[in-house]
């Protein structure tokens, strides 16, 4: 059966509740649905931004799919008091109900950032953790989110299943209409793209206030790897010493196996495949000593028996050269089929490393020269796993918390895309302090290394979370439109608003419908599969226009400083500025006052770099070089390619007083680099 379009009476009812926050009688809350990719403050929202993320009440999902929409609820000049919020039962044509519960409610808390070191657009209260509350207070002419979420029963019938919302609170009740689109299909039970998301059980024991070892930590730590699974991403290591899982080894001095136990082991790694995992890490060795050899070869040997050894790699050393060669040559000797992944770009100097795993932008900027090294060792771009920290405020998706919503999102696609193997994530759990007070557990940035929360009775997701799911059931629809291979499901590949890992749109409109036209492909509905698929046209023809040049081309050195005089290339049909950055950290390009930028919230920038190493350009605001003083975005420049990207500026509260200058910087080059400008526009 296909998904069903809107009939008369739903369109009534879904015209009365679009309505419904222009029409709020004096004293009553006003009421909108977005999509699940906003991140709103939590004020009266803009124009702008409900025209970016404003949605009708309506969640599509395949069988088996967890999908999700917000409900922002701006409370009146006295507030509410109690607020609740509920879904109850859903009805199919068919006779089939869900019940109540299928569809769930949280509401979304707050957490207050601080002034990081890259560009973001504010600082201050942003939305992250689901909070276990079931009812709450909302101050007078405060916004709260509530995040509505189904995951699709695998017997749901397909088509639409009716519903509602039903919110309360002192003296107020008022029930939307809510629907959920089942399509036909079922996504894999294991994401398409592999992964692997590293809990430190150090900060449960802290956090939560448990013993380590005991058995509340035991279950902590369960609970925290299935949550992880349940949101499609995979736990690095599910078998530690805390949950006494790992194998029980007993080795002779002269480096025999005794006795060996890997009862609990095997039963903790069938109870992941269940839930789908498909890779693990084994934990590498701090150091080296005599019975390392025999304990990696007697572990290799048990999965080879089991069949298992394919899905397991080594995690060795991180981040770091140190003692790579002889802890993967020992890893070699012990068990030559079993891989090495380490944290760091390619390096020849170490032929016993499997699977590098540099950073994600790193990987971008220097792709020719690892697919020539790779094609040379008869390797290809799926034995490069890569992972992202410490890039927000970049033209490469981050998962901090004080960035927009769509770079969670777009992640793995961005993974998959460019055919790595595999997305690692460094830590799922860094809470050096209490991540309710403080989202900077790692110095400078927000949310870095965190995706849950510690609640009373256990993990709490943070919606950067649940955007991330969604970015892995991307992938899936991706592939199996790979897998359907019909000129439909290629036209939707093509138009994937996702270029490259350096080349994505922002704008979450071009997203929702490509997901559209995914989702009624696979469902077997071509005619509204194509109608998406021309929205995406018609999205990217409305991006077109509304820009205002904040350079002129036709005066080259006039207003610059720091980089040598160029000239412009009138010969050529788009004029190019070219501008060389010495190798001094002090030289930066200044282009414009920001006096000029104050109306704008997006600044657009299209630059190649021509001569030099891959380098990162930086986009900066405010006086001097000093980062941490200043606003900064970073541009990947690889070589010769045209990088047009589009730049959110911030809407404060950000220092203004101090933004002097708008200017293009490498920050402590080694060389110097030439680049060609085509032009920089603020809309």
């Amino acid at each position: 059966m296909t998904p069903r379009s809107a009939g008369p009476r739903w369109a009534l009812l879904l015209l009365l509740v679009l309505g419904a926050a222009r029409t709020a009688a004096a004293g009553e809350p006003q009421l909108w649905f977005l999509n699940s990719l906003a991140k709103p403050a939590p004020v009266q929202p803009s124009a702008a931004l409900l025209a970016q993320f404003e949605t009708s009440p309506v969640l599509h999902a395949a069988w088996g799919e967890s999908e999700a929409l917000q409900l922002l609820v701006l409370a009146p000049p006295e507030g509410l008091n109690k607020l609740r919020a509920s879904c109850g039962e859903f009805t199919h044509p068919s006779g089939d109900v869900w019940a109540p519960g299928t569809v769930r409610c949280d509401f979304v808390g707050y957490v207050t950032t601080q002034a990081p070191y890259y560009g973001t657009t504010r600082v201050g209260e942003w939305p992250d953790p689901l909070l276990p509350d079931h009812a709450i207070h909302v101050a007078g002419g405060r916004a709260q989110p509530i995040w509505i979420e189904v995951k699709v029963p695998l017997d749901a019938e397909a088509g639409r299943y009716e519903g509602a919302i039903t919110l309360s609170a002192d003296g107020w009740t008022a029930t939307l209409p809510l629907a959920v689109e089942v399509w036909g299909f079922d996504l894999p039970k294991s994401p398409t793209l592999a992964s692997s998301f590293l809990l430190r059980v150090r900060y449960i024991y802290e956090q939560h206030h448990v013993e380590r070892a005991s058995p509340a930590a035991e279950a902590l730590i369960l609970q925290y790897h299935e949550a992880m699974l349940d949101h499609r991403i995979m736990p690095t290591h599910v078998a530690t010493d805390e949950i006494r899982t790992r194998p029980e080894l007993s080795i002779t001095d002269d480096g025999r196996l005794r006795h060996a136990d890997f009862g609990a082991y095997d039963a903790k790694i069938r109870w992941a495949m269940e839930r789908g995992q498909t890779t693990f890490g084994l934990e590498g060795p701090r150091r080296l000593n005599a019975y390392s050899e025999a304990y990696y070869r007697a572990i290799a040997d048990h999965l080879r028996e089991r069949g298992w050894l394919d899905r397991f790699y080594t995690y060795l050393v991180d981040e770091s050269y140190d003692a790579v060669a002889e802890i993967t040559g020992m890893v070699r000797r012990a068990a030559p089929d079993l891989k090495n992944l380490i944290t760091m770009p390619p390096n020849s100097a170490y032929p016993d490393v499997d699977w590098w795993c540099p950073r994600l932008g790193d990987a971008e900027l220097n792709k020719k020269s690892i697919c020539r090294a790779y094609k040379e060792t008869g390797r290809d771009l799926g034995d490069l796993w890569v992972y992202t920290a410490g890039n927000a405020g970049s033209d490469v998706p981050a998962l901090h918390l004080d960035v927009d919503g769509i770079e969670a999102r777009v992640t793995p696609m961005a993974v998959w895309k460019e055919g790595y193997g595999g997305l690692l994530y460094w830590c799922v759990n860094y809470w050096t302090v209490d991540p309710w007070k403080d989202p900077m557990g790692y110095p400078r940035q927000n949310g870095n290394g965190s995706l849950f929360y510690p609640g009373p009775d256990g993990p709490l997701p943070s919606i950067r979370l649940k955007m991330l799911r969604d970015g892995f059931d991307d992938v899936d629809y991706a592939a199996l439109l790979v897998a359907q291979d019909d000129p439909l499901s290629k036209r939707i590949l093509a138009a994937m608003p996702l270029r490259s890992a350096l080349d994505w749109d922002r704008d979450p409109a071009a997203l929702m419908a490509w997901r559209l036209a995914a989702g009624y492909a696979l469902a077997g509905d071509p005619t509204l599969a194509t109608s998406y698929v021309d929205k995406l046209a018609s999205l990217g023809e409305e991006q077109l226009g509304g820009e205002r040049a904040v350079t002129d081309l036709g005066d080259p050195g006039s207003g610059w400083h720091g980089g040598k005089d160029g000239h412009t290339f009138r010969d050529r049909e788009d004029p190019a500025y070219a501008f060389t950055l010495d190798a001094d950290k002090s030289k930066l390009w200044r282009i414009a006052s920001p006096s000029d930028l104050s109306p704008y919230r997006e600044l657009r920038l299209r630059v190649k770099l021509v001569e030099g190493d891959p380098t990162v350009l930086n986009v900066k605001l405010g006086s001097g070089i000093i980062r941490r003083k200043t606003w900064t975005y970073e541009v990947h420049c690889p070589p010769d390619v045209w990088r047009d990207v589009r730049i959110p500026l911030p809407e404060g509260p950000v220092d203004i007083g101090s933004i002097k200058e708008l200017a293009l910087f490498v920050w402590e080059p080694e060389s110097a680099h030439r680049f060609e400008l085509r032009g920089i526009w603020v809309r």
